[in-house]
């Protein structure tokens, strides 16, 4: 019986490490971890008018930065007076904030533009990656989020997801939901934005990367996960019936 429970033991094992596969090395997009124009330990925007220019900042020559250069961007769409809102890169808790005063509709973008490789930075990693993936820390009423990407050719394609309010956590951005005709394996250029965000919102994430698309449990994995377990528990009335 001891030799019995070893050996479905294994072939339990052995079914579901053949369902998880090994994860790749993710394409690091923006740790968060460095500015070089500090204010308060800070890169930082601003925008209190209603002018129809954003405000932005360019950093350069940064360590875990796709291409070593962020240009960060932020515009006020509505409100009055002096009520504004910023978005600002915080080295000291390695994240990302956007706040709005009452009244205020945002819109933010980071752009990744720098020394990318000279054909370009492959964010599939050989077809391993299948997403971009954004952490959530905060997010109190919701937006919809983006990714364009430009190749070494100036096509360009956009992914676009919504986040309910009060969603926190991964956030996948999957690659195989593109509109456009960039190569991702070719990437030069990558912009992260809202495209359409609510008044007042105020958002917290801490870091960007390629990611595989998480484990989906389809009906066709299903049916070779049960088809599994009904071989293993045919070869367990046979050896009991030695």
């Amino acid at each position: 019986m001891k030799l019995l429970n070893i050996i479905y033991g294994v072939g339990i094992g052995a079914l579901l490490l053949g369902l998880i596969s090994t994860p790749a090395m993710a394409v690091t997009i923006d740790l968060f971890s460095d500015v070089n124009d500090q204010v308060d330990g800070d890169q930082a925007v601003i925008d209190t008018t209603d002018d129809s220019t954003p405000v932005t900042d360019t950093n350069t020559s940064l360590t875990g930065v796709i291409g070593g250069q962020r240009t960060i961007s932020v515009e006020k769409l509505t409100g009055v007076g002096e009520d504004a809102t910023k978005f600002s890169i915080r080295q000291t808790t390695q994240d990302a904030i956007l706040s709005s005063d009452s009244g205020v509709q945002p819109r933010f973008s980071i752009l990744y533009d720098g020394d990318f490789s000279a054909g370009g930075t492959d964010l599939t990693n050989e077809n391993t990656q299948k997403s971009f993936l954004v952490n959530i820390l905060e997010n109190d009423l919701g937006a919809s989020l983006a990714f364009d990407v430009t190749d070494i050719d100036n096509n360009t394609s956009t992914i676009t997801q919504s986040v309910a309010a009060g969603a926190t956590g991964n956030t996948f951005f999957r690659f195989d939901q593109a509109t456009g005709s960039a190569n991702l394996t070719t990437a030069e250029s990558i912009t992260f934005r809202s495209t359409n965000a609510p008044e007042n919102l105020d958002m917290r994430f801490d870091f960007i990367e390629t990611s595989a698309v998480p484990f989906e449990f389809s009906p066709s994995m299903g049916l070779v996960f049960f088809g599994g377990l009904f071989g293993v528990h045919r070869l367990k009335k046979r050896l009991k019936s030695c």
